[in-house]
């Protein structure tokens, strides 16, 4: 994670004021407001004021169906205590507390008041630099572009008009915005000749992410391909082990991604959802988005972003901690540790936990000495960390 802190960000976000130009598009838009944005960490930033006061660096999260904010800064910021409410997400269900917060604007735009659930900054792995998370109702309570070739979020009230250059995915913005909870936006995509129904998710680093049943479907998770072992984190804490794996292509439309990584769900773990998986910000940043509310449709354009940093395991291997000592868990075929001769149900001793993840998260070359034991017997094997994916 890159070192950066709040005034930092804000500061960086500051530095952007919303373009005029945002003015000089179709004629027949009447009305239009916005914000700059950043993508910076995996995530995408926007300036939030509270009650005048501000601005705060929250980030823009449209797979989640619940404004967030930090429980401190609800607090600080004398916010009303409404009720409580239970969410569900990978790690199983999460107790948060309702707040109404008036007078609330992204940008130039006031929204007025908006509900946001707190929770506290140790327990949801957001981001340690945010102070809340924009629901997919940054998309769907009206017309809305995000555009990550501008840097801009902009909305039109009265209506976005002609796309010109866009692509209508197919693609559904289900439901209303007076439903509980924000409308999700859904895309299809086509992946190794099947096609997947993905919720559009910003708050996702991973370019695609599978959940069981569709990862059931896929075939994908067998005992030839080569994957990097994972686990999932998110509403609820920890969730069950993953994997990452190469396909040649994923299709949105007409639109092509080539060698993307996607990621695995264990299929023999509980559905999550209605959708088959998240379309993640590592494929949603390289294009420019725009959301048909009263068509039920979301646009597309390729941008001229390249391809994020794509960061994975270089190891291959797998381990947890049980009695007081390492056992390796997963080995990937063809991986630098099946290469090493590791096996599942090694055990390595006198190493903790922490320092063994440190280790393996070395740079590609770096060569890594693994004392471990197999059946009782003691043995060493040399391990080389390198791209296999």
């Amino acid at each position: 994670m890159r070192a950066f802190g709040r005034r930092t960000l804000v500061k960086m976000l500051a530095s952007l004021p919303l373009a005029a130009a945002s003015a000089g598009y179709a004629a027949e838009i009447r009305r239009v407001g916005g914000a700059r944005i950043l993508v910076m960490d995996e995530r995408v930033w926007i300036q939030v004021r509270i009650r005048g006061q501000g601005p705060f660096p929250f980030v823009i999260d449209t797979g989640a169906d619940m404004n967030l904010i930090r429980k401190d800064l609800a607090q600080r910021l004398g916010l009303q205590e409404r009720h409580d409410q239970l969410a569900s997400g990978v790690g199983g269900t999460q107790r948060f507390t309702i707040y109404g917060a008036p007078d609330v604007a992204f940008g130039n735009v006031g929204v007025g008041a908006i509900d946001f659930s707190a929770y506290d900054a140790a327990e949801l792995p957001i981001h340690r630099e945010a102070m809340g998370a924009l629901s997919a109702s940054m998309l769907t309570v009206a017309d809305c572009d995000l555009d990550f070739e501008a840097l801009e979020w902009r909305i039109y009230p009265d209506g976005r008009g002609d796309r010109n250059g866009f692509e209508a995915l197919p693609s559904s913005i289900r439901g209303s915005v007076r439903r509980i909870g924000a409308t999700p936006v859904l895309v299809d995509a086509a992946i190794g000749g099947r096609t997947y129904r993905l919720e559009l998710d910003t708050g996702s680093p991973p370019q695609i992410s599978l959940f069981p049943g569709a990862t059931k479907r896929s075939g994908l998770w067998n005992g030839d391909t080569p994957y990097a072992p994972i686990q999932h984190s998110g509403i609820g804490g920890r969730g069950a082990h993953g994997r990452l794996v190469r396909l040649p292509e994923v299709r949105l439309g007409t639109i092509a991604f080539e060698r993307p990584l996607i990621s695995l769900s264990d299929p023999e773990a509980p559905s999550v959802g209605g959708a088959d998986g998240l379309l993640g910000l590592g494929l949603i940043q390289r294009l420019n988005l725009s959301s048909d509310v009263k068509g039920g449709r979301l646009w597309a354009q390729r941008n001229s972003r390249p391809a994020a940093p794509e960061h994975y395991g270089l190891s291959g291997l797998w381990v947890d901690a049980k009695d007081g000592r390492l056992v390796v868990t997963d080995v990937s075929p063809l991986s630098p540790a099946a290469a090493a001769g590791l096996q599942v149900g090694d055990e390595i001793p006198g190493v903790a936990l922490r320092d063994w993840v440190r280790k393996l998260a070395g740079m590609p070359g770096e060569v890594i000495e693994v004392a471990y034991e197999r059946g009782g017997k003691p043995a060493t094997a040399r391990l080389t960390l390198r791209p296999y994916l």
